[in-house]
């Protein structure tokens, strides 16, 4: 069912690095000034067996706002998933979360300061793609007009008020009160569609990440945290470019261009 994965290091994560799985949207913001809050034990959903909730106070919040529309659709998706062998546990989501965190944090200055270069890119909200199962194209940039667009009619229809409120937060998200050394702003929000293959199809997380107050440029994927993330799935298709996104084409413009890879970040940072 598993295909190799392209993430670095990704397969030595330490267990202390794990990603705290809760399902609703507001657990960031009623949680970190709280001590402990990460030691609960996570439950899920007894009605639909898929969401996940560190507290009944969280679970109550999601259930008035967000869950009480999607916990029957969400029930049959569980059922039919399991008959076939392919429901993504939460052990499952919490190793795909966790390595999209390490790969998102450990390369994240680099759109960062590619967003410095210029007004109209730092004025844009940049959706980073990343494949992380495919060797030859790992990551895509897109704006997030653009990606919303195609990556809407992916997802079915009890899905969907949350991907917007995700999309929502990352629109209006206010810079990072700390900048680097030569004056590139942050941003306190990061987006990220993380793909993996996943037996004959291919599962995507939308993961809205949340830079803490002590992040540095070049820190670690603990300075991240999930605030939120939704789940789809899709038929597995080819993710070499065959038509550059709008972001690689600003990277041509910049003279970033011909063998550059992503990993290679020396070479645009001292740009």
């Amino acid at each position: 069912m598993w295909l190799a994965l392209r993430i670095d290091h990704s397969y030595h994560l330490p267990v202390t690095s794990g990603v705290k799985i809760c399902d609703s949207l507001n657990h960031w913001q009623s949680t970190q000034n709280i001590v402990g809050a990460s030691d609960s034990k996570s439950r899920t959903c007894s009605g639909c067996h898929a969401a996940v909730y560190c507290s009944p106070k969280c679970q109550e919040e999601d259930w008035r706002k967000r869950h009480r529309v999607e916990c029957n659709s969400l029930l049959s998706e569980y059922r039919e998933r399991k008959a076939l062998s392919s429901w993504y546990s939460h052990n499952v989501r919490t190793f795909h979360l966790s390595c999209i965190r390490h790969a998102y944090a450990t390369t994240n200055f680099l759109w960062n300061v590619v967003k410095g270069r210029q007004s109209c890119v730092v004025d844009s909200r940049i959706v980073v793609s990343a494949a992380l199962a495919c060797a030859e194209s790992p990551y895509r940039f897109n704006a997030l007009e653009e990606y919303a667009e195609v990556t809407t009619p992916l997802l079915p229809q009890h899905k969907l008020g949350r991907f917007n409120e995700i999309v929502e937060r990352f629109r209006v998200a206010k810079a990072h009160p700390q900048k680097a050394q030569n004056g590139v702003s942050f941003q306190s929000l990061g987006l990220v569609n993380g793909a993996f293959r996943f037996g004959d199809i291919e599962l995507n997380y939308v993961v809205l990440l949340h830079r803490r107050a002590e992040a540095t440029l070049f820190g670690e994927q603990l300075n991240f945290e999930v605030e939120g993330y939704v789940t789809y799935t899709c038929e597995i298709w080819d993710r070499v470019d065959t038509c550059p996104s709008p972001m690689l084409l600003y990277l041509k413009e910049l003279g970033v261009e011909g063998g550059f890879e992503f990993g290679d970040t020396t070479r645009l940072y001292e740009m």
